[in-house]
């Protein structure tokens, strides 16, 4: 693509400019949904970031009232694919597992027994969609 300067301006010529470099910017941000039930968080990331620092953010955004400090990242598992099937680990980079803008990651907590503790099995994939649909798999 070329772009020609302004009527009047003293460039006077033409310059050539690679709009494709600014598409493919190794380190430009972009935005995951991570999504479990009803719930989907747009996160701000870089692809050098890593799937922990990912869960990292994750945690601060649900610190709340009820569960200070948020969900520890070592009872969170994200998950990525058709029909959520391939495990992110944690020492990946987001560039390395080809997660791009917008992609929509599946997140599943451990399972907690009925007094509290972990029981160790991660939960199933469960996200709801509007109109009160479900997306279930066993993970």
């Amino acid at each position: 693509r070329v772009i020609t300067p302004a009527a009047g301006s003293t460039l006077g010529r033409a310059v050539p400019v690679d709009l494709g470099a600014f598409r493919t910017r190794p380190n430009m941000s972009m935005y995951v949904r991570v999504k479990r039930l009803k719930t989907t968080l747009f996160l701000h990331v870089d692809p050098g970031e890593t799937v922990l620092e990912l869960k990292s953010k994750i945690q601060a955004s649900t610190d709340s009232v009820e569960r200070s400090g948020g969900v520890p990242v070592a009872e969170m598992r994200l998950l990525a694919g058709v029909n959520f099937t391939v495990v992110l680990q944690d020492a990946r980079q987001l560039r390395e597992l080809k997660i791009e803008n917008d992609t929509v990651l599946a997140l599943v907590f451990l399972e907690k027994g009925e007094t509290g503790e972990l029981a160790g099995g991660w939960e199933a994939v469960a996200i709801e969609h509007p109109g009160g649909s479900v997306d279930a798999e066993e993970t």
